[in-house]
């Protein structure tokens, strides 16, 4: 039975760029999470995402440890990309838009232990939109890994959710 460390987070919006008025919306649903190689860390259930003036509201059911080891620490980015994404590479091409450090969650917890979990997160992130308004979002988890990870921070994804708008 996976115990469950319940976490939200607000961080305060400020605007970053003139993105007036435009709100996309994905409906909660069950989403098919893509785990990238190894990783033992995935999204569950429903995720949600609107884009308002300078800010993205996500919302996450759950982000699960399903190994039986610690994860390093977590990040969770939301990305905007030209051209589709699919497989299980850590890499995507394009441009972050949103970003949080699990450490920056309410409690703190910078890492989840086997059949740990985050669940039930509200965020309220600032958010850079990409020049190009035609886009893909993803959403991300990211893991601190200093084997395997060819990433200059040693941050490396663990799993991806594509949030494209109308989906």
């Amino acid at each position: 039975m996976a115990v469950a460390m319940k976490r939200r987070a607000q961080l305060g919006c400020a605007l970053s760029a003139a993105f007036v008025g435009v709100v996309l919306t994905v409906a909660p649903a069950v989403v098919r999470a893509v785990a990238i190689l190894d990783s033992k860390i995935d999204f569950q259930g429903a995720v949600s995402l609107k884009l308002g003036s300078g800010h993205a509201d996500l919302s996450i059911k759950s982000i699960y440890n399903k190994g039986t080891l610690p994860s390093g620490s977590l990040r969770i980015s939301l990305w905007a990309a030209q051209a589709p994404k699919s497989g299980n590479s850590p890499n995507i091409q394009g441009y972050k838009t949103a970003e949080i450090y699990a450490r920056d969650l309410s409690g703190g917890a910078d890492v989840l232990g086997p059949n740990q979990s985050f669940d039930d997160l509200q965020l309220h992130l600032q958010f850079e939109p990409p020049a190009d308004r035609a886009y893909n979002a993803y959403l991300l988890v990211v893991e601190e890994r200093f084997a395997n990870c060819s990433q200059p921070d040693h941050y490396c994804g663990d799993a991806y959710v594509n949030v494209v708008p109308g989906q």
